[in-house]
């Protein structure tokens, strides 16, 4: 999902996409904190895709709760981004995508770096 902020003036670059988080540094780490005792709780696998990454985890009803938790909160703040959540047997899917524009969006490097080691990335841990 891409969001179009509408501006005032005329100029084609303020109507360009937003792919920033609207977190403060605090904000975003307490986040991937949230989402770091999830992956460490329940990651079974995660891999990169085209234009996003999915992550495979451990199915429970309490992690079904935390993920509807935490991606409504990601829609506030990254309204770029794109959650998909899939219960298949005892996984639970979640696939997060973006347009190819946001790719360089430190967000979404953030993104793309979970799931792999070291975690969290150099520079924001």
């Amino acid at each position: 999902m891409i969001t179009i902020v509408p501006t005032v003036g005329g100029d084609a670059r303020e109507r360009e996409p937003s792919f920033s988080c609207s977190l403060t540094d605090e904000g975003l780490r307490a986040r991937l904190e949230e989402w770091l005792a999830l992956h460490e709780r329940s990651l079974l696998r995660s891999e990169n895709r085209p234009n996003g990454r999915v992550h495979v985890y451990k199915a429970s009803d309490e992690t079904e709760r935390v993920f509807a938790a935490l991606i409504e909160a990601e829609h506030r703040c990254c309204p770029f981004l794109d959650f998909t959540v899939d219960r298949r047997e005892d996984e639970v899917w979640v696939s997060v995508t973006f347009a190819e524009e946001a790719r360089r969006s430190p967000v979404v490097q953030i993104i793309e770096s979970m799931g792999r080691s070291p975690w969290p990335p150099p520079g924001h841990g």
